[in-house]
């Protein structure tokens, strides 16, 4: 693509090109910014060097390379070795220095192989420790290359000191391959993946997604040298596979762990309020720290963000003791986000650090916020080399405090020459300034920050007072008569004044002495208040007089009492008041106060008011109404309603909830009798009334909910019988439709019916549509009509309609023809295997009162030279009602294959009760096939497998059949196709001998598949080759499949053998190695050509290709007349003993063999010639050697099983026939008659072989490897390197009881085994309990008598229940091996039965089957029956007590056949109470397993749970009772008393 930009770049004018400059700079510019914005965001690894090739050599000496060293934090040089080797080697450890300091190995392919590649690191320390600025690199080899070597690396920052790899991996291989076989790895977001590859030659890789390939060069013609990386941006793993052309390869990926810059919470703040412009306080308080030892980073900026922030005047970073200050301070930005930058940056290191956010307030000036401004902040961001984690949360609150409530003037007076001020803060605490004016008109406001005292200016007025005083008295320059105006400024302790608005009184006019006190004028009045505690007063009622030349009436007062208020008393107004104000619903007489200037007071007014306050709402007391009407002018059953007060005066009904106002419209003086509403619906009715006073009452509980409908149902009409119909029966249905109601719905109908004469009647109101009159006649006119109502009675009515009855039945024979679709009798068929279709009419001819018939269809036909199949019918029968009728169809199909006919064809319907047979005539179908029917082709492919040599080739015969049929048929060309073949590496391209076939109709014809193998391809793999055939307008038959595989398991060759002879000539009996290839006709004649030998074998045999060697015996006659013989001169396939030393030989198998005593280039037995003298091969001379040597198996005895030589050959050793690989014969080479109960060999050694692998004795068949030859033999190979080897036994496995029994042998006889001797030294059983015959001789002719099982025979190998001085773990009371089934707890009865670990007779398990109530009782009622294993009888009933509590009390459910020992629900809540669940091995020890108890400390009370009594044992002997248990308690009771 960038050869295309080139080129067009070259065909554009100058104007074209600047504005794509333009255009790639603005591009260039944004993914600059955005690359930035990333790193700010989220630092990661980065490289300061990026990968280069630094010194390559062609052996094992590299030049002299330097390197600068890298910058940035935290460094970390890569360097990546790789090396050839002329052969496979292991481990790879070059020591490689950097300026004298050795580098740490990350990963290296120490794997078997010739292509190396090594990673290794150098950390910061180390970096800085190495000598010089560019310090020179130095490689030293462990193992000394001898094909090439090369060394590159990288710098890279922001690593990880004390982890630098997240991890890495190494693979290699000597076998050509196209991409590595792993390359996965961990990675962290913000690290770097690294892969490097060594390939054995000078190929291009394709690179893994998303990685920069850094270089991929060649060292000449020796190996090709790549590294590749990719920044990792989410946690996870890697997998970097590049792919390149197959080569050998050695392949490393690592990944680079990023350093990390931990941000945290530091030392938290005292939160404080603050004032406008304080001085700078802590903030927040957060910590810094690298993430790992060593590891460092620079904080170059941070970003904080705060709550509130329009408070804050600026911020500052510094050290937690406030001596230093990072980057620049920040004032307020005009948001939440403050960046910090520039300046000093904040070191970090692994030592947590601690630092702080230092806050700069606003002032008033500066715009402090008013009120309480609660501020935080924390640190959100940092910028770093490193990659950010962790958070800072706010620890502090400082809150600005800039509250200035107004102060609010009390009550003032005047007096002479004097006034008088009261005044309350706003703000508790404070202080204010009270400036004196004689005008109401002056803003001026102080300043800020500014004091004043007595006596300054302050625009037009004078400062009177300063202080934190609640009253003062001002008394200087005061004129009476003069009206004095005064303004309030309150301020704190910053000096911040109140001045959001003037706080004014006045006027405020001195008055000279006055001492006749004044008079309420006449006509005081006042009105009853309507809900309310404020009395109205008249307006203009209210006034006084004062004497002439007084002070004037300065105060009004109502009060009620007569009497006379003082001048000071609270309440006084300086105008009339309009209303007075009292505390409780009453009556209440009013008298009216007025005072002067000079605080003379009016006397009792002589005509006081009375007036009654009624503040108690009325309650509503009952309401009735339907819930349903179909009017509406919705019924008033009645509304009351009761009052404490006056009386209830008015009544109202709303359809709202809401309380309707005392004068709103529709109050009646008398209970409504109905409510209207507009329109239908539901309604949801509200009752209120009011008193005389005013009051409405409260919502009321009393609601009434109302449907309102006055619509009849819809939808109503007469639906069956029809109107005016006929022939109805006598037992019709009247049915409606289903009327709908819009309204209360609940509809029902009514029907009526009658005959005009005497017949009437009617189904009366019914809930459903339908109903059936009772009493009609045949042959009768009837009229009827439905109604429907709803629930509250409104109607709707159907149209009447009228019906006839049917007259009496009357039954005729059905009607049927058959014909052609066009109405026709006869049709044709044309094409092989078509149809022709038939319609087939019945009419039912019944009329009158009948009901509807099935007739049963039947169809037949004759046919004229079989040409058609059974003609079939669509249905089988039709149900008509009388007068219907339908139509179906019969099918007549023509024979495959069948060309030319004639048929007759004819249906009928059976007879019934009622009907006779009727049959239709006959219709004609001619059969004339001239056209042809294209069919799909039959394909076969055969054989559907097959064999073949590496660089050979297998045939295979591909046939097509034409399946046309008809006169008018051409020949077809099938054309052949591969679609698919599945091993391409191995196989060469399949063809076909010719790419189609022509045939005609019914003709096959074949052509040759053949594939073929490379001569590079792998031994038994498999090619599935697909063939596929297709002709014009012909439909594809399916594919098929045949597999080919390499090495043919019949032929004899050095694939088929492993045999490593020859190696140097690629092998011998394939194709192009040595001899040529074999095959079937290389040793067997074909066909009917003769030879003497038998199994067909050649009377000589030479090598397929002379050129490629000759076989010693070539043209040798071969003597092969019989497979087996008795001497050495008999012609059979091969005899050693007593024929050798020889100069060659006419045996088949020898004809071919070279000798050599090591068996690596030729054999060691049957050789064609030799001057070794050989002795018997194994004891096989004149047997057939294919008894050994399977032709199936190339004559190799590769994979051979046990029965190979150890008796007969089965496909299959089971358990069953396991006995057949046993010795067969003796050393004196006898088998031994088989006789006796177990079937085996009376030869002892025989015989016992076959004993102990069939297990004949008592014992269960084995299917586990341990009891087989390898248990009293030892190991043995699965090769054949063990038959000449001893026979000397060497016990393991079952025999030793893996190990814990010391067992030998002593001439015939098997000292201390665990199979005869469970109870001896590390055995199962207790050492008194061994049996009679613990050393058995392995000669013995009848080591256990029978083989059932019984005490006698048991006591042969141990004492078992029933036996004299059996000394059992647990309990056996009452059990003898005769009797007793063992089974239920040890899974077997001394037979053939136990098939599974654990639930053998003798697999080192003592117990391993069983139910939970085989032994013992389980579930509540099933201790009864069971004999009591504890030795006492008392603990039946106790444990059935305990058990039937626990399952009610938890619950529970028990299973006796699926319930487990110590796990599960029925364990935990019931078993598990009392006993521990680690074995369930009847052991008695106090603590240890079994029915040990061991109470869950769950029931501890009062301490650790104990119980007291002695296992077996009676509690007459030892009071079986538990201690600290909550389950009883206080003192338990004796476990035998329940």
């Amino acid at each position: 693509m960038g050869k295309v930009i080139v080129k067009n770049i070259k065909g554009m004018g100058w104007g074209a090109r600047a504005c794509l400059v333009a255009l790639f700079t603005i591009l260039a510019t944004v993914l600059c910014l955005q690359m930035r914005e990333a790193k700010d965001a989220q630092a990661a690894v980065a490289v300061q060097t990026q990968w280069a090739i630094l010194g390559t050599g062609t052996t094992s000496t590299l030049p002299t390379m330097t390197l600068p060293k890298g910058a940035g934090n935290n460094r970390l040089l890569v360097v990546k070795v790789v090396a050839e080797y002329g052969s496979a080697i292991t481990t790879f450890t070059p020591t490689v220095s950097y300026g004298g300091q050795a580098l740490t190995k990350i990963v290296a392919t120490d794997t078997s192989s010739r292509m190396k590649v090594w990673f290794g690191y150098l950390n910061e320390a180390k970096i800085a420790a190495a000598t010089g600025t560019t310090p020179s690199i130095t490689v030293t080899w462990n193992s000394t290359p001898s094909a090439g070597v090369g060394l590159s690396a990288a710098f890279y920052s922001n690593v990880n000191q004390a982890t630098p790899t997240t991890g890495s991996r190494a693979v290699a291989s000597d076998t050509s391959a196209t991409t590595p076989t792993s390359g996965t790895i961990n990675v962290t977001a913000g690290g770097t993946a690294i892969y490097g590859s060594n390939l054995n030659g000078a190929l291009a890789a394709s690179l893994p997604t998303g990685y920069t390939e850094h270089f991929d060069t060649p060292n000449g013609s020796l190996y090709q040298d790549a590294v590749g990386s990719k920044p990792i941006t989410a946690s996870g793993t890697e997998n970097p596979r590049p792919t390149w052309t197959s080569a050998r390869y050695g392949f490393a990926v690592i990944g680079l762990n990023p350093a990390t810059t931990t941000l945290g919470n530091g030392t938290a703040g005292s939160s404080a309020n603050v004032a406008p412009g304080a001085a700078a306080q802590k903030l927040d308080g957060f910590s810094l720290v690298t993430g790992s030892a060593a590891t460092t980073d620079s904080v170059t900026g941070l970003t904080v963000t705060t709550t509130n922030g329009s408070a804050i005047a600026s911020l500052s970073i510094q050290n937690e003791a406030g001596t230093t200050t990072y980057f620049t301070a920040v004032n307020n930005p005009g948001s939440d986000t403050w960046n910090f930058s520039g300046g000093t940056p904040i070191p970090v290191t692994n030592t947590s650090a601690n630092y702080k956010i230092v806050a700069t307030y606003k002032s008033r000036a500066a715009g402090a916020p008013a009120g309480l401004t609660a501020t935080t902040a924390r640190v959100t961001t940092i910028t770093s080399g490193n990659v950010f984690a962790g958070s800072d949360t706010a620890d502090t609150t400082l809150t600005l405090s800039n509250v200035h409530a107004p102060s609010t003037w009390g009550s003032n007076s005047v007096g002479n020459a004097s006034v008088t001020l009261n005044w309350s803060y706003g703000t508790a605490g404070q202080s204010v300034i009270i400036v004196r004016y004689t005008a109401s008109s002056d803003t001026t406001k102080p300043v800020d920050g500014t004091t004043y005292a007595t006596g300054n200016p302050l625009g037009s007025g004078t400062v009177r007072y300063v202080g934190n005083l609640s009253t003062f008295t001002d008394s200087v320059g005061l004129v009476n008569g003069t009206a004095y105006y005064y303004k309030i400024f309150e301020y704190d302790s910053y000096v911040n004044y109140y001045n959001a608005s003037d706080v004014w009184t006045g006027p405020l006019t001195p008055i000279s002495p006055d001492a006749i006190a004044p008079t309420v004028n006449a006509g005081f009045a006042a009105k009853t208040p309507g809900n309310t505690l404020a009395v109205p007063i008249t307006a203009g009622s209210f006034a006084g007089t004062d004497n002439v030349g007084g002070s004037g009436i300065s105060g009004y007062l109502i009060t009620t009492s007569a009497t006379q208020p003082a001048a000071g008393d609270a309440g006084w107004t300086t105008s009339a008041p309009a209303t007075f104000t009292v505390a409780a619903a009453g009556s209440y007489t009013l008298y009216p106060w007025v005072k002067d200037g000079g605080g003379n007071v009016s006397t009792v007014y002589a005509t006081p008011v009375t007036v009654v306050v009624d503040m108690t709402a009325p309650t509503v007391g009952s309401f009735t109404v339907n819930t349903q009407t179909n009017s509406r002018n919705i019924p008033i059953g009645g509304i009351t309603g009761t009052d404490v007060g006056t009386t209830v005066a008015a009544y109202l009904i709303t359809s709202s909830s809401t309380q309707p106002a005392a004068n709103a419209a529709g109050w009646s003086a008398t209970a409504p009798a109905t409510f209207l509403v507009a329109a239908d619906g539901s309604y949801t009715l509200y009752p209120w009334v009011k008193d005389a006073a005013g009051n409405v009452s409260a919502l009321s509980g009393l609601t009434r909910s109302v449907q309102v409908d006055t619509v009849a149902p819809t939808g109503l009409t007469a639906v069956f019988p029809a109107d005016a119909s006929t022939d109805q029966a006598m037992n019709t249905t009247l049915q409606s439709s289903a009327a709908t109601d819009a309204g209360v719905g609940n509809v029902s109908y009514y029907f009526e019916i009658n005959d005009g004469a005497s017949y009437s009647t009617n189904s009366g109101w019914i809930a459903s549509t339908s109903w059936a009159p009772a009493g009609l006649i045949a042959g009768t006119t009837y009229t009827w009509t439905v109604k429907a109502r709803d629930g509250v009675g409104n109607q709707s009515s159907a149209t009447p309609r009228t019906f006839t009855t049917a007259a009496a039945c009357v039954r005729n024979d059905p009607t049927l023809t058959l014909l052609t679709p066009t109405g026709g009798v006869a049709s044709t068929i044309t094409v092989d295997g078509g149809t022709s279709v038939y319609n087939l009419k019945v009419v039912n001819n019944d009329y009158g009162g009948c009901g509807s018939t099935t007739f049963n269809l039947g169809v037949s036909d004759t046919d004229v030279g079989d040409v058609f199949d059974p003609p079939t019918l669509a249905v089988p029968s039709v149900t008509l009602a009388p007068g219907a009728q339908t139509t179906t169809t019969v099918t007549v199909k023509a024979t495959v294959d069948h060309l030319g006919g004639a048929g007759k064809t004819r249906a009928f319907t059976a007879a019934d009760a009622s009907h006779a047979v009727v049959t239709t005539g006959d219709v004609q179908t001619t059969l004339n096939v001239v056209s042809c029917t294209k069919k799909t082709p039959l394909l076969i492919v055969g054989p559907d497998s097959g064999y073949l040599n590496r660089g050979g080739s297998m045939k295979y015969t591909v046939s097509i059949k034409n399946t046309d049929s008809g006169t008018g048929c051409t020949p077809v060309t099938y054309n052949l196709a591969i679609p698919s073949e599945t091993n391409s590496t191995d196989f060469n391209a399949s063809s076909f001998s010719a790419p189609s076939i022509v045939l005609n109709s019914g003709q096959i014809g074949s052509v040759t598949l053949t594939v073929s193998a490379k001569a590079t391809a792998a031994k038994n793999v498999v090619n599935k080759t697909t063939v596929a055939a297709s002709a014009s307008l012909h439909g594809s038959p399916a594919n098929v499949a045949v597999s080919s595989t390499v090495n043919n398991p019949m032929l004899h060759n050095s694939d088929s053998t492993s045999s490593a002879k020859w190696s140097a000539n690629g092998g011998w009996g394939i194709p192009n190695a040595r001899y040529g290839e074999f095959d079937c006709s290389t040793c067997h004649v074909q066909g009917g050509a003769a030879t003497r030998n038998v199994n067909r074998i050649r009377e000589t045999v030479a090598a397929p290709d002379a050129s490629k060697g000759e076989l010693p015996g070539a043209g040798q006659p071969i003597n092969y007349r019989r497979t087996t013989g008795t001497s050495a001169t008999q012609p059979v396939p091969g005899w050693d003993s007593g024929a050798t030393p020889r100069a060659s030989s006419q045996k088949i198998c020898e004809v071919c063999h070279t000798y050599d005593a090591t068996g690596a280039n030729g054999t060691k037995a049957h050789p064609f010639a030799t001057t070794a003298t050989l002795g018997n091969h194994f004891g096989t001379d004149g047997r057939d050697c294919i008894d050994c040597h399977k032709h199936g198996k190339g004559f190799s005895v590769n994979g051979m099983g046990c029965t190979g030589c150890h008796g007969t050959e089965t496909e299959t050793i089971t358990p069953d026939n396991r006995y057949v690989v046993a010795p067969p014969r003796n050393a004196s080479g006898l088998t031994g008659t088989v006789s006796g109960a177990g079937n085996v060999s009376n030869d002892p050694k025989v015989g016992a072989h076959q004993t102990h692998l069939r297990g004949t004795i008592g014992f269960s068949n084995y299917s586990t490897v341990d009891y087989r030859c390898e248990a009293c033999h030892g190991p043995i190979p699965t090769n054949f390197a063990h038959i000449n080897s001893s026979s000397t036994p060497a016990f393991q496995g079952l025999a030793t009881k893996n190990g814990a029994m010391s067992a030998s042998y002593s001439g015939t006889k098997c000292n201390n085994t665990y199979c005869h001797n469970p109870a001896g030294t590390g055995g199962t059983l207790l050492a008194a309990n061994v049996g009679t015959a613990v050393f058995p001789s392995w000669t013995s002719a009848s080591y256990v008598a029978g083989g059932s099982k019984s005490v006698a025979n048991c006591n042969v190998c141990h004492k078992v229940p029933g036996d004299t001085g059996f000394q059992p773990a647990g309990t056996h009371a009452g059990m003898n091996t005769n009797v007793t089934d063992c089974s239920g707890c040890h899974g077997h009865n001394g037979d053939a039965t136990g098939t599974l670990a654990g639930r053998r007779h003798m697999d080192g398990v003592k117990w391993g089957v069983g139910n939970c109530d085989s032994c013992h009782g389980y579930g509540p009622g099933t201790w009864a029956d069971k004999l009591e294993r504890s030795g006492v009888a008392e603990g039946k009933g106790a444990h059935e007590k305990h058990i039937a509590y626990l399952v009610q009390r938890n619950n529970a459910t028990l299973t006796a056949t699926s319930d487990a020992f110590g796990s599960g629900t029925s364990w935990t809540a019931v078993c598990g109470v009392c006993h521990n669940g680690a074995a369930h091995d009847m052991g008695e020890a106090i603590p240890g397993t079994g029915r040990t108890i061991s109470i869950t400390p769950a029931r501890n009370f009062g301490g650790t749970a104990v119980y007291n009594g002695i296992v077996g044992q009676s509690s007459q002997f030892k009071a079986k009772t538990c201690s600290n248990v909550d389950c009883h308690y206080k003192e338990t009771p004796v476990w035998s008393s329940y």
